[in-house]
């Protein structure tokens, strides 16, 4: 239905920004800002494709977000947003 063919079209651009992040941190170190904006997108990936049951990919997308987001909660234990978004990864668990 429509409702999925929407979080199947966000699923393929945040799909595709994560793609953007890979190719550039081939070539550069990540920001630590840049780190977090792929964390984000990689937990929305883990959640529409759960939605879209694709539990296969939702794994894999989870586990991409926890990766990313874990060093960077140890580096910054401060930042408030990066420990909110690591709750929000751990709660979204396929």
């Amino acid at each position: 239905g429509p409702a999925s063919d929407l979080a199947a079209d966000k699923t393929a651009v945040l799909e595709a920004v994560l793609g953007f992040y890979d190719r550039f941190a081939e070539q550069n170190p990540p920001t630590p800002r840049l780190q977090f904006e792929a964390a984000k997108a990689s937990r929305r990936v883990c959640e529409a494709h759960a939605w879209l049951r694709r539990p296969k990919e939702a794994a894999a997308a989870y586990g991409r977000a926890v990766a990313l987001l874990e060093p960077l909660v140890a580096r910054f234990p401060d930042h408030e947003g990066m420990r909110a978004e690591l709750a929000l990864t751990y709660l979204s668990a396929p």
